[in-house]
Formats: structure tokens, sequence, C-alpha cells
């Protein structure tokens, strides 16, 4: 009695809860991650073809700034950067020097404090650790654009990525047949935690005050023990109502 008491207190103080996970993605791959608010996948804008979706993308006004070229989720060559996700061409106007700044197997994923996902690709050689962090910015809006900046600091290299493969999936229309709880439910939960408080505050009552026993623990029972009655007589008076037959069962 106690524990069916103790579940219905509990459930008068629920309406609800939603457990939100933060908005990091975990990662499914090199170009792909999932989290609460759903996927992320940049496998639309890869190239199959070994060349970079992104190719010599300047990161200044000098035309002579470094250049960098990427390509989600497949490796690609570029001169001497091979078999890589993001290279770094320095001195394009010239003789240009390409250096891997990035490599598909070791993306990871992560978010900043504004809840934008970044991937970040690395490359280690035995003097250095180069790596490329490429920020992911919705834009239902827009296929693909891509800009770059210069080096900062050595050895860190940064772009940005605005898509509409860099959204999340947007959320489910509301169901019509499942809305959440309705006011009728909400009013039926609110009368029936009175009617259980009442009822549990009557027996109390009758138990201590009264050392009832038995059915006589039942607050105002005469009234409890003639509801059958009264529901009997009024589902009967209504069939006769509808069939007519009030007269003759001597109602009026």
């Amino acid at each position: 009695m106690l524990k069916f008491l103790s579940s219905m207190v509990l459930l008068c103080h629920l309406r609800g809860g939603i457990i939100v996970e933060g908005a990091g993605c975990t990662a499914q791959g090199p170009c792909s991650c999932s989290g609460g608010q759903g996927k992320i996948d940049l496998k639309p804008l890869a190239k199959t073809d070994g060349t970079p979706r992104f190719k010599d993308v300047n990161s200044g006004s000098d035309p002579n700034a470094d250049h960098f070229s990427w390509n989600p989720c497949i490796k690609f060559t570029e001169g001497k950067c091979k078999d890589v996700a993001v290279c770094q061409i320095q001195n394009i106007t010239g003789d240009p020097v390409y250096v891997p700044v990035g490599e598909q197997n070791r993306a990871t994923f992560g978010s900043t404090g504004q809840d934008d996902i970044s991937i970040t690709y690395s490359v280690k050689d035995p003097k250095s650790t180069r790596e490329t962090t490429v920020l992911l910015k919705c834009d239902p809006s827009i296929e693909a654009k891509i800009s770059a900046s210069p080096e900062s600091p050595p050895g860190n290299y940064h772009m940005t990525l605005t898509s509409k493969y860099a959204c999340f999936p947007p959320p489910p229309p509301p169901s019509n047949t499942n809305s959440g709880i309705s006011t009728g439910t909400i009013i039926s939960i609110g009368i029936g935690c009175v009617v259980v408080v009442y009822i549990a505050l009557g027996i109390t009552y009758n138990r201590v005050y009264k050392q009832a026993q038995g059915s006589d623990l039942l607050p105002n029972k005469s009234f409890w023990t003639t509801i059958p009655g009264l529901i009997k007589d009024g589902t009967v008076f209504t069939y006769n109502k509808a069939t007519g037959k009030c007269r003759r069962s001597g109602y009026t």
C-alpha cells in the first residue's frame, strides 16, 4: 500500500523530462559523425578520382600566400602530396612546394564553444606534427564554400567549410497522434492524485483516531458503498429514456 501511494505521489510531481545530449559528434569514419542531434556526412562532397574537391584555396589576399587543397573522405594526390587528406602548397606562383598537412586515417571530430563541429587531420614525420582543422558551418542554402587561414601557430592550419552537408538533419515534425501529454491527461492525473491523497489521509485518520478496522477504514464509507447502486440506476434510466420505456417502468 505504501509503495503504491509513494508511486502515485511521485507521479503527481513528475510532468515529464528530456535528456539532452551534448553537441559532440562521434566519428563514424573520416568524414561522418553522429551525435545527439543526428548525423553529419560529407560524402556527397568527396571526389573519387584521386583529385581534391577543394583545390588550391588561397589563405590570404596575396596570390603567393600559402594555398591548401582538401578532399573529404577520400585521399588524393597533388604534386608531392601523396595519398593525403589536406595538402599545403607554398610558393604557388613560383616553384611550388607541396607539404602534406593531414591524412584521412588520422581524422578526429570535435566541437567548439558555439556547438560547431570540426574535423582535425594530422600528419607526423620524424621532425614535427602538422595539424589541419576544418570548421564545419551549417548553411542549408549553400552546397559548399571553403576558406583558409594563414598558418598559425606554426604547424597548425585552419579552414572553414560552409555547406548544407555540415548541418544536422532537422527534427521530425510533431506527431498529431503523439504530441505529448494532453490537457485531459493532466486533469485526469490531477484528479487521480487528489482522490489518492484523500483516501490515504482518510484511512490514516480513521485508523489513528477512530481505531477503525477493515472496510471501516474507508473514509465516508456510506457514500462510497452507494456509488455502485447510483451508477446502476443512472444506467437503467438512461437506457429506458433512450428506448422510450421510462413511463412503463415508472420513471418520470
